[in-house]
This record gives C-alpha cells, structure tokens and sequence, in this order.
C-alpha cells in the first residue's frame, strides 16, 4: 500500500509554522520579551529556534522544489 501524498500548500503550511514557531523561540532566547516566560534569556532557546527557522526553509524549498 501507498502512502497518499500531501498536497504542496499543506506542505508549505507545515514549513510556515514550523519556522514561525522557530522564530518566536529564537526571538525569546535572545531575550526578546514576548509575555513571561522561562525561555526569556536562555540562549538554549536561541540555538533550538534557529534550527526550526532553518528546518522550516528547508520544508519550504523542498515543497516548491517538488511541485
């Protein structure tokens, strides 16, 4: 059996929230406040945020790339 394939606008939705959610996350690392919370300040955050920003590029040029 074949597993169905995603649509490229699901995909490139995927890649969208994937980097936005990368992208609050990197912003509060570098200590940007965004409400309070625990992620305020540690660069942990930043480094993880910025893997999300970059996976979510990827995500995206891969979905184009395809269509």
């Amino acid at each position: 059996m074949t597993e169905p394939r995603r649509s490229p606008a699901f995909k490139l939705l995927l890649a969208a929230i994937v980097a936005l959610t990368g992208l609050v996350w990197l912003a509060q690392g570098l200590g940007v406040p965004i409400g309070g919370s625990f992620m305020v300040g540690d660069p942990f955050w930043a480094v993880v945020g910025a893997a999300l920003v970059v996976l979510g590029g990827v995500l995206a040029w891969r979905a184009l790339r395809r269509t």
